[in-house]
């Protein structure tokens, strides 16, 4: 399967538990999805009672652990941040998700959002290059598309 497919099931996957979690609880503890060598889409919670930076090292690990056995072919980490937008300069809360794939993909997606009426509007995301660390990919580094550092738990 092609790279954009893995993207678009594990990312689809992802910003739909999101949304639900958002219009139920109002705030995302972290949690993650990953896609198996088989393309199967596992689900994986994140520890509630830590802080949300502990719960996104905790799940990485995991994650890198699962992908270095070969088990996986892409994973993403959501959590919820507060950014100041670069285009309006307007705090905003949004989702992050730090995506990765065996293919020496890695991206932070970070969509802006709001909840108005009981529902949950997504914004088009905001992107950075991802740090790489599950698939330990040649990736690296913040300073990628959407500049550097806006994204931070």
């Amino acid at each position: 399967m092609a790279l954009q497919e893995d993207v678009k099931q594990v990312m689809g996957s992802l910003l739909a538990v999101a949304q639900l979690v958002l219009k139920q609880q109002g705030a995302l503890t972290p949690f993650g999805v990953a896609m198996t060598t088989d393309g199967e889409i596992l689900h994986l919670a994140g520890e509630d009672g830590i802080e949300p930076a502990e719960a996104i090292e905790r799940l990485t690990a995991a994650c890198s652990k699962s992908a270095k056995a070969g088990d996986y072919r892409a994973t993403a980490i959501a959590y919820d941040v507060l950014i100041t937008h670069p285009e309006t300069g307007e705090e905003r809360d949004a989702v992050a998700v730090n995506f990765d794939h065996r293919e020496n993909a890695s991206v932070i997606y970070c969509l802006p959002y709001g909840i108005a009426g009981g529902e949950v509007e997504l914004e088009q995301p905001l992107t950075q290059q991802g740090e790489g660390r599950v698939f330990q990919t040649t990736a690296g580094g913040a300073d990628g598309p959407g500049g550097g550092g806006i994204i931070q738990p």
